[in-house]
């Protein structure tokens, strides 16, 4: 017979549990995590959950529950402290549907990212009224394809993600196609100016014609005494159309001949040449 004394039942089994960090804005999705850790472990002692759930949280946390840590109840301390702590960290129903009507958008999420998204916020709501918030809030493409459709949401979903995908690889393919027609645009209207600019430059840089060529050509050809003393010139080198403002006369050169004529009679013969 076995005369040694019974040893007291262990009510903290003895376990290495890797829990993650507690998440503030998600806690009921934490204790998900959580439980499934001590289901994995093989954890079922209230005792057990209890601690690890304390050695878990920060400090913050706790503050808010020191009053049930001071003083635990004698059975289900587990439960008493996850209920605490969702009651405090969990968004009220107002909150919830003010983030669900004023943060819960598409934006880069996928179509199904949303809904599950919006499934946590609408939390009693039916499943129509999920349906009518997540369409509302897709492209009117993926809203014309899925609003008549009668297929569970987990469904739509899949379908949903499709539609968004090709439709933004088609957005993605035409804002190419656009940045190209653009930039052979601006290189086009770049090439238009730097054209403009050099006609303007050669027009600059271009002599006015004379008005009048005949008279021009027949005025340059003055000889250089004629130039240098005018009517006082006592000699004339030819060819020169010098005409004295005194006497009216000019000379006119023809085979080496020169003739002394009356500048009218110059001016018309210079018309015939």
């Amino acid at each position: 017979m076995n005369t040694e004394p019974l040893q007291p039942s262990v009510s903290v089994e003895r376990v290495s549990v890797k829990v993650p960090p507690f998440n503030k804005g998600h806690p009921r999705l934490w204790f998900l995590q959580l439980e499934s850790h001590f289901q994995t472990a093989g954890i079922t002692q209230d005792g057990t959950k209890y601690y690890h759930v304390i050695a878990s949280v920060d400090t913050e946390v706790l503050q808010q529950v020191v009053d049930l840590l001071e003083a635990p109840p004698q059975a289900d301390k587990y439960e008493a402290l996850k209920g605490r702590i969702l009651e405090i960290f969990q968004l009220s129903n107002n909150q919830r549907l003010q983030k669900l009507v004023q943060e819960c958008h598409l934006g880069d999420k996928k179509p199904s990212q949303l809904l599950r998204e919006i499934k946590e916020l609408a939390q009693g709501f039916s499943e129509d009224m999920i349906k009518t918030l997540w369409l509302s809030r897709l492209p009117q493409v993926a809203q014309t394809v899925l609003v008549a459709s009668s297929e569970p949401l987990s469904s739509l979903a899949i379908i949903a993600d499709k539609v968004c995908d090709v439709t933004s690889s088609s957005i993605n393919s035409m804002d190419k196609t656009s940045a190209s027609v653009s930039q052979m645009f601006e290189t086009l209207e770049q090439q238009i100016h730097e054209l403009t600019d050099e006609i303007h430059n050669m027009k600059i840089q271009e002599k006015p014609r004379p008005r009048y060529q005949h008279q021009n050509r027949w005025n340059k050809r003055i000889c250089h005494y004629h130039k240098k003393f005018g009517p006082a010139a006592r000699k004339c080198l030819k060819p020169c159309d010098f005409v004295s403002s005194k006497s009216k006369k000019g000379y006119l050169y023809f085979r080496n001949s020169c003739f002394s004529l009356a500048g009218s009679t110059v001016f018309a013969l210079k018309q015939l040449f």
